[in-house]
């Protein structure tokens, strides 16, 4: 029958099926007995469970004396201490407080058997810790279970439990305990089981369980314990202890310490005598059959080696049931050691990588027989294969064969076998003269090898398991590095993380190539490198060498993370001999020294091109002629000083400066460069591209060797010579000549000569701007860095396009064709525009192009003698320091517009042209014409400009 009942003072439940009786007190003001009355009449059993929250007084139905009570009590705000006075018959109590319980709450349970106290920690001050005195159990003499938790206290009065000698099960988990007094348990005789988990402890003292020798279980998870002596020392009175709970705390080891260092956690357990096991089951025969176990728990600790002669050791026949720690998270497996009571009598061992389904089979096999157990399939033998030792802990095995005189690689068993993923294999100490293949040795999935002190003069990469980290193959009789090695085990994503090499007879030659470059490469990596001596050079340890002294004919190649250096310099080489590249070394790109030799010429570029080559240094050699086949096109440093240039060629200067950015530093000074009118490119790029050149300021021309080239102008190097004729000669046919030229000129350039008497100020009445400039395209062309597109895209453009005066206006984005020579693209804007606008910011003087648009459309004012610039200050100038020469000279002269002017848009219409010239079509450039920058004339195509 189940009753529901429900007032303004109190609600009511009743179960019928577990005789449980709920009730809330909802207004604890009024008298809950009338509240009562109204339910429905129920019969009472003689035994009951009831819960009261939030009650001042206890009901009449829960004081009979004729019924056993489970009571349930939960205070919130406030309780009568004398609330369970009147009811004598409670024999199990829980009682779950927000508030401190006084003793006087407890004075009439005489009957009381079982007590849970527990804090509520979500209302309670958690810093306020909740004392409990003798006095709260002095009356509770025949308690037999407690639990208490959740005091926030760091320790319990010493004779706190003084009163309870019937207890048989103690639980303190969850208060927060760092400290046990030593007396805490004199008077438990009886205690059977003991829960100390979830606390601050890391120390018990050594007479805690003097007098509590029926003590069978002990929890001591989620501590801090570290120091297995400790639970030694404690435990060794527990005569009948066979479950002890280690789990989650800081052990690494279960050997103890001191006076304690013959003894492990499992020694006490030999004393275990004889008792009614809780495990039990019928046997075939349908008869009760016992089984005792001995139970450790050791999971979720940092242990690092778990060995079977620890349970070997032992002289108890019990079987030992151990819970593991694993490598994986939330996971543990269960080790099971059995004596075999047959003949040899030795203790068998089992494990198990599922720990509930090995422990299931307990129960259903007879007696434990090893062939039956075996064949369950879940708890599964570990054989003894004699000459190796197994050593496991829950992530590795460790497979112990060293100095067992072993002249053949012994057959082993696979880590999977002991429910483990990976092994150390130790086979150190024997005579093996060579090593097997990887099949025999890499099934076993070892990830650490120790083969020091052998025979080998070689180890192959197919007699290695895939995953090596370690190798210790020192003290061997090893002349040489296997390439296959190096490249398998150091070059392969570094995977061999520590190797050993000391103690060989290393052969330092030119086919030590190997090892001296995996000694310098992986120098982190190989721990013993310092004690590393050649026998042909056995005063110097192999460090102190270099390949080139003991090669001096071949290169030396260093690792240095992605980059390869290749060193071929100082060889006396005449010609460049093909060289391993950056792949064969485990490297992306590769630097290449051949500085210092006899070169006449490079190969081609497809012999570099291979080595994936970023930065090549040629200095110092005999070239006389350098052309891009010779090289790689991702060129990023190119080093050719003091060789025997003269020119360098118009297809090099393309390639590698106008249309190639990655070429970032070009090093050129100690060549005889011949400067004549051929070499206008050269001298310009040079000029041009002054800051990829960091050697610019030492370049000199051989027949102009008291100026440097920057300085040089081409009309310096290719003026017409004085002729040898004479001065009449001379004179009637430069008249004659200057006639045809004026001529000529008056009719062909009819618009120029007028831009010139316009500039000179002759005939001025006779030539308006407007007139010479009726044959340009645009009003203005607008010179910027791409940075400050935002603001001539935005602001500039449209206030001239659209403003009161349409302009025409020219930009590179925008009028520019693609594909076309940027240079020339520069000329044609400049020469087609009545003005040059220049955006001036800091990013504008940091641009080439753009300094090179200024510099072309300052020539073209001066040329024509009138003002076509307008510059236009956008942001502030930081760093000052870089503006162009030219640049701020002009600055320095002329005024500029500032954007920031409140007459701006009005000062800068007032600069451009006042008269429009003929409707033309402004839309693309015209280019395919040769145009003069400076004093460079180019022409070609040109596909980007920065």
């Amino acid at each position: 029958m189940n009753c529901w009942f429900k007032s303004e003072s109190v609600n009511f439940k009743f179960n019928s099926d577990n005789f449980f009786i709920e009730i809330i007190c909802t207004d604890e003001s009024l008298d809950i007995n009338k509240s009562l009355e109204k339910v429905p009449k129920f019969e009472m059993p003689t035994r009951a469970m009831f819960s009261l929250r939030k009650c001042l007084q206890l009901p009449d139905i829960l004081k009979r004396n004729d019924v056993i009570y489970d009571a349930v009590i939960i205070a919130i705000e406030s309780m009568p201490m004398s609330l369970l006075h009147n009811s004598s018959g409670i024999e199990s109590l829980t009682v779950k407080s927000y508030i401190p319980i006084s003793p006087i709450f407890f004075l009439h349970l005489k009957s009381l058997r079982s007590l849970t106290f527990e804090i509520l920690v979500n209302y309670l001050d958690a810093d306020r810790p909740v004392y409990l005195t003798t006095d709260h159990f002095q009356n509770l003499t025949d308690l037999e279970n407690v639990t208490i938790t959740y005091t926030f206290s760091n320790s319990f009065p010493a004779n706190i439990f003084s009163s309870l000698a019937e207890l048989q099960q103690l639980s303190l988990q969850n208060n927060e305990l760092s400290e046990i007094q030593e007396s805490s348990f004199a008077a438990q005789e009886k205690l059977i089981s003991l829960d100390l988990s979830r606390n601050f402890l890391k120390y018990l003292p050594d007479k805690l369980f003097e007098n509590t020798s029926s003590l069978r279980y002990l929890y001591l998870s989620e501590n801090y314990f570290s120091n297995p002596s400790i639970i030694i020392a404690c435990t060794k009175p527990l005569a009948y202890l066979n479950g002890l709970d280690l789990s989650h705390n800081k052990l690494r080891t279960i050997t103890g310490n001191d006076s304690h260092v013959n003894e492990t956690l499992l020694t006490n357990f030999e004393q275990l005598k004889d008792f009614a096991s809780p495990l039990s089951n019928k046997n075939h025969s349908g008869e009760s059959e016992r089984r005792h176990f001995i139970w450790l728990d050791l999971s979720f600790n940092p242990i690092k080696i778990f060995n079977t002669n620890w349970y070997n050791k032992m002289r108890t026949k019990l079987p030992i049931i151990t819970i593991l720690p694993s490598n994986k998270k939330e996971y543990r497996y269960l080790a099971l050691s059995l004596f075999d009571a047959r003949p040899p009598y030795k203790r068998q061992f089992y494990y198990a990588a599922d720990p509930q389904e090995c422990y299931k089979s307990l129960y259903t096999v007879r007696y434990m027989q090893a062939n039956i157990l075996e064949a369950t399939g879940v708890c599964r033998w570990l054989p003894d294969y004699g000459k190796c030792e197994y050593v496991w802990n829950a992530a590795m095995l460790y497979i112990d064969c060293s100095s067992r005189n072993m002249t053949e690689f012994t057959q082993l068993t696979s880590p999977s076998h002991f429910g483990v993923k990976y092994a150390n294999l130790d086979i150190s100490y024997n005579k093996l003269s060579e090593l097997p293949e990887a099949t025999t040795i890499a099934y076993l999935d070892v990830i650490q090898l120790n083969a020091s002190h052998n025979q080998l003069t070689v180890i192959r990469s197919t007699q290695l398991p895939s995953n090596l980290g370690m190798l210790d193959v020192s003290n061997n009789q090893m002349a040489h590095l296997s390439p296959a090695l190096l490249h398998r085990y150091m070059l392969r994503d570094q995977a061999v993380t520590r190797l050993f090499l000391r103690g060989n007879p290393w052969r330092c030659d030119c086919s030590a190539e190997h090892l001296m470059f995996a000694v310098k490469a992986f120098r982190s990596h190989i721990f013993d490198a310092d004690q590393m001596h050649c026998v042909n050079e056995p005063t110097r340890g192999v460090l102190d060498l270099t390949y080139a002294s003991i090669c001096p004919e071949k290169c030396e190649n260093l690792l240095d993370n992605e980059m390869l250096y290749i060193n071929c310099s100082s060889r006396n080489n005449a010609k460049f001999a093909l060289v391993d590249g950056p792949a064969h070394f485990g490297a992306k790109y590769a630097k290449l020294d051949i500085s210092y030799n006899q070169l006449r010429e490079l190969s081609a570029a497809t012999t570099i091109a291979h080595l994936n080559v970023t930065q090549v240094n040629v200095s110092h050699n005999q070239l006389t002629v350098i052309g891009p086949t010779q090289l790689p096109s991702n060129l990023s440093v190119l080093d050719v000083r003091n060789n025997q240039l003269a020119h360098l060629s118009t297809d090099f200067l393309q390639r590698y400066l106008h249309k190639n950015q990655s070429l970032t530093r070009l090093y050129l000074s100690g060549n005889p460069w011949r400067c004549d009118c051929d070499d206008e490119q050269f001298m310009l790029a040079v000029k041009a591209f002054s800051k990829r050149i960091p050697d610019a300021d030492q370049l000199h021309c051989v027949n102009e060797p008291r100026r440097r080239i920057l300085n040089l102008t081409y009309a310096d190097i290719c003026s017409i010579k004085e002729s040898i004729f004479s001065p009449v000669y001379i004179g009637v046919s430069s008249a004659a000549i200057l006639t045809l030229i004026l001529i000529g000129l008056s009719l062909k350039y009819s618009l120029q000569l007028r831009i010139w008497l316009h500039s000179h100020n002759i005939c001025r009445r006779f030539i308006n701007e407007s007139e010479l400039d009726k044959k340009k395209n645009f009003d203005a062309f607008i010179s910027y860095a791409h940075q400050d597109e935002q603001f001539v895209n935005k602001t500039l453009l449209p206030g001239l396009e659209k403003g009161p005066t349409p302009f025409r206006i020219c930009t590179h984005e925008r009028n520019w064709l693609a594909g076309a020579y940027i240079p020339e693209q520069i000329i044609e804007s400049v020469e087609q525009s009545s003005r040059t606008i220049i955006v001036l910011s800091q990013h504008f003087i940091e641009s080439d192009w753009a300094r090179m648009e200024f510099r072309m459309a300052h020539q073209s004012s001066l040329i024509e003698g009138r003002p076509r610039l307008v510059i236009i200050k956008y942001g502030e100038i930081v760093k000052s320091n870089l503006l162009d020469r030219e640049l701020r000279a002009y600055l320095s002269m002329t005024t500029y517009l500032d954007w920031k002017d409140e007459r701006f848009w009005h000062k800068l219409r007032y600069a451009m042209p006042h008269k429009k010239g003929e409707a033309r079509d402004a839309d693309m450039l015209e280019t395919g014409r040769k145009y003069v920058i400076g004093e460079m004339e180019l022409n070609g195509p040109c596909t980007a400009r920065n």
